[in-house]
C-alpha cells in the first residue's frame, strides 16, 4: 500500500528566508492565518491560542508568501467551515469519537463547544504536539483531548494508530483539513481504505479542490515550494467516482469561495474572477467547486 510520506514527513530541508522548509510548516502558517482571522474586529471564529502556536516561524512564512497574502481569508472560511459541519454531525449523527488526522496546530477541543463524553484525537508528529501541549498547558479542553504521536507514513504505524483510536468507538468522525491537497490520488485512496476497514468510522470531513484549481495552484505553489517536496498534486472533478469505490459518499458540499464572497473573505483576484464569471452559468459553477468542505458519509454494506 502506498504511504502518506509526502503529507506527514518532519524532515527539515535547507531553504533560506521564511519560506516554507518542510510540510511540517504549513502547520505554523496556516495557525498564522487563524491568528490573522482571531484579531479581526468581525472573526469567523476565536482561537486565542493560534498565534503562539504559529510563532515567529509562522509570521515569517506568511511574510515570504508574496502574492499568497491574500489566501488568509480562505482559510478562514475553510476553518469555519468545517467547524460548522464538525459540530453538526457530531449533533445529528451522535459521533462518540473525531480522529484529526494531521492535526497540525488546530484547537478545536479547545475552542468549540463539544459534547463532554467526545473523545477526540489530535494524531500528528512529535514536535508538532510537543508544541501543542506546551502551548496548551492548564487550558482546560471542552470534552476528552487525546494527543497521539504516530508516523502516519508508517503504514503499519498508521494502521494500528486508527486500531488503538478506535477501540470503543461506536460512531467515529475523521478530520483531515488542508492534507488530502498534499497527496498522489493513489495516496488519498489508501487513506480512504484504511479508514473504511473501520466499521466505526461513520463520517469524514475534509476539504477538497477541482482539477482545474489542482493545476492552477501547483503553478502558483511552485515558487514558494521550491527546493521542498511539497506540491499540490490532489484535485477531483467527480468526487463520487473516486471516493465511492472507496467506501464513502459525499453527502454534503460547502463552497469556500462562494461563502468567502458572502463573508467578505474572497481574495481581490477571486472578486474580479466572480465578476467575469457571472456573464456565464458554467462559470459560476466551475469557481464555486473551485475549493469545497464536504462531508463524507461511509456507504452500508
Amino acid at each position: 500500500m502506498v504511504v502518506l510520506a509526502t503529507a506527514y514527513r518532519d524532515t527539515r530541508l535547507s531553504m533560506g528566508g521564511g519560506m516554507l522548509s518542510a510540510i511540517s510548516d504549513t502547520a505554523n502558517w496556516v495557525a498564522w492565518y487563524r491568528a490573522l482571522e482571531s484579531a479581526r474586529p468581525d472573526p469567523l471564529f476565536r482561537d486565542p491560542w493560534a498565534a503562539a502556536l504559529a510563532g515567529d516561524r509562522g509570521r515569517a512564512i506568511a511574510a515570504g508568501m508574496r502574492g499568497l497574502r491574500d489566501s488568509a481569508g480562505l482559510i478562514a472560511v475553510r476553518t469555519a467551515l468545517i467547524d460548522r459541519l464538525l459540530v453538526e454531525s457530531i449533533a445529528r449523527d451522535r459521533i462518540d469519537t473525531v480522529l484529526n488526522l494531521a492535526c497540525g496546530f488546530d484547537c478545536r477541543p479547545f475552542r468549540l463547544e463539544l459534547p463532554a463524553h467526545l473523545r477526540w484525537f489530535d494524531i500528528d508528529g512529535p514536535s508538532i504536539l510537543d508544541r501543542k501541549r506546551a502551548v496548551l498547558d492548564g487550558v482546560v479542553p471542552s470534552c476528552s483531548w487525546h494527543p497521539w504521536v504516530a508516523d502516519l507514513a508508517d503504514p503499519d504505524a498508521r494502521r494500528e494508530a486508527l486500531r488503538a483510536a478506535l477501540s470503543g468507538a461506536q460512531r467515529a468522525l475523521v478530520v483531515t483539513e488542508g492534507l488530502l491537497v498534499y497527496l498522489h490520488p493513489d495516496q488519498v485512496a489508501a487513506l480512504a481504505t484504511d479508514l473504511s476497514a473501520h466499521p466505526a468510522c461513520t463520517a469524514w470531513v475534509t476539504d477538497l479542490i477541482s482539477a482545474e484549481a489542482q493545476l492552477r495552484a501547483a503553478a502558483i505553489y511552485k515558487k514558494p515550494f521550491a527546493g521542498t517536496d511539497i506540491a499540490v498534486r490532489f484535485g477531483l472533478e467527480d468526487s463520487a467516482a473516486f471516493f465511492t469505490p472507496l467506501g464513502f459518499s459525499e453527502v454534503e458540499s460547502l463552497s469556500i469561495t462562494r461563502e468567502a464572497q458572502t463573508l467578505r473573505r474572497l481574495p481581490r483576484l477571486y472578486m474580479w474572477a466572480f465578476a467575469l464569471m457571472q456573464l456565464s452559468g458554467s462559470g459560476r459553477a466551475r469557481i464555486t467547486r473551485s475549493s469545497r468542505v464536504v462531508r463524507l458519509q461511509r456507504q452500508a454494506r
